[in-house]
């Protein structure tokens, strides 16, 4: 077992490709180096794997020069490498728990970092960008990609626009410029989990304006909901609209800090708290 330093915060380090990264604070954690091979690969194995905890990592860069990269660049002010492919680009920024790819955010709550001055991301998510496969062999403790198939579809073809617009933007009026982006993923999983729900509507415009029992949401009635948004909620409501909930049994939410919520309080299933907001079924 080696000591990897994950980037938390303030202090300084030698960058990628050379550069030197912003001012960040370390902690250390433990990590095992993992084997990687593919399945298309002059090399077919090669030593970029690290796993940490119960998550695999892989270094950005020759993972992504042995599968088609056109160009890889690093940009010191924001700790953001980007990697050019002829149908693919992916973000991954230092401390961030997603990477952007094609537009898409694919969300693990795992954060990128750096060991050396390499940039290593969660390698499903890579992986998920690519379009290939991942397997895991316990035994061995190594990981195989199968390397074929096409890149992640785009966020334009992807993303229902209409979904996209107004689920950013109540995100954004209940939560974006106070709460973390756990806590704004799980407001848009209260949004969508209403629209599979048989009581309420089946649109997420409908579930944010529904008023059939009273108004539930506030600022769908107010000037609010038509500001711009966030770009941390339109952020939370990539990664809600790819799938990823904190829970699928929530359907209620408010703020202690501002309002007693009553009826929710006496009549909903309390689930738990994400920063500034509490959540029921």
């Amino acid at each position: 077992m080696r000591k990897i330093v994950k980037l938390v915060g303030s202090g300084l380090f030698v960058a990628l490709f050379a550069l030197l990264l912003p001012a960040f604070a370390v902690s250390a954690v433990e990590y095992e180096d993992v084997p990687v091979s593919m399945e298309f690969s002059v090399s077919r194995s090669v030593d970029y794997g690290r796993l940490v905890g119960d998550t695999t990592y892989f270094h950005i860069r020759p993972f992504s020069d042995a599968n088609g990269a056109v160009e890889v660049e690093w940009d010191a002010k924001t700790a953001t490498a980007r990697v050019f492919c002829p149908e693919l680009t992916v973000e991954a920024t230092v401390g961030k728990p997603y990477i952007v790819a094609n537009g898409r955010v694919l969300y693990t709550g795992r954060e990128n970092f750096t060991d050396d001055g390499k940039l290593f991301v969660p390698a499903r998510s890579i992986c998920k960008a690519f379009g290939f496969e991942l397997i895991w062999n316990e035994e061995t403790r190594s990981v195989h990609v199968n390397n074929y198939g096409v890149p992640i579809e785009d966020a334009e073809s992807y993303y229902d626009e209409n979904d996209l617009y107004w689920l950013s933007r109540i995100i954004s009026c209940e939560a974006g410029g106070t709460e973390p982006l756990l806590g704004q993923i799980a407001v848009g999983n209260v949004v969508l989990n209403r629209v599979e729900d048989e009581s309420s509507p089946d649109t997420v415009y409908d579930v944010i304006f529904d008023k059939r029992f009273g108004v539930q949401f506030t600022p769908a009635y107010t000037p609010s909901i038509y500001k711009e948004p966030y770009e941390i909620s339109v952020i939370a409501a990539k990664i809600c609209l790819e799938g990823y909930s904190v829970s699928e049994d929530a359907l209620f939410f408010y703020a202690p800090k501002y309002v007693y919520a009553a009826w929710i309080e006496d009549n909903r299933e309390y689930l738990f708290t994400i920063g500034g907001h509490k959540f029921f079924a």
